[in-house]
């Protein structure tokens, strides 16, 4: 990693406490969290809730590996933002307040550069091979 992906893995590590939810190998806990998105759609989209039935995983959502993440867009489950930038400043603001929030997210501050050197650090989180990924031709039902 360069001296500014360096900084940036600072930034995720410490001051956006990021490895709260992006942790492991694969910089996810493989578990399901709340931004404050998803049931206040229209549809309302109910997250976990639609699988378990139940009230308390309204609004929860797959923690997404971040390996890859600049070439995975557009982002969060229901690709409402097109690029890192508005997804690191949803971050940066605290997701969306109310009862969906998971406890774990929380505003922080992240400036041009700071932001600069985060973006750096999630550049360094590609490789190769994904490339060669296609698309499935239909998803599972």
């Amino acid at each position: 990693m360069n001296a500014s992906a360096r900084r940036g893995l600072d930034i995720f590590e410490r001051t956006g406490e990021c490895t709260e939810c992006h942790s492991g190998f694969n910089f996810t806990d493989e578990k399901f969290a709340g931004l404050g998105i998803g049931p206040d759609g229209q549809p309302p989209d109910a997250g976990l809730a639609g699988i378990t039935g139940k009230r308390r995983d309204e609004g929860k959502f797959k923690v997404p590996t971040l390996r890859e993440v600049v070439h995975t867009g557009p982002y969060m489950h229901d690709g409402r933002f097109r690029t890192l930038d508005e997804v690191l400043e949803f971050y940066r603001k605290g997701g969306k307040p109310g009862p969906r929030l998971d406890s774990r997210i929380a505003p922080f501050f992240l400036d041009a550069q700071a932001k600069a050197n985060l973006m750096e650090f999630l550049k360094s989180l590609g490789g190769e091979g994904w490339q060669q990924i296609k698309a499935p031709e239909k998803l599972p039902q």
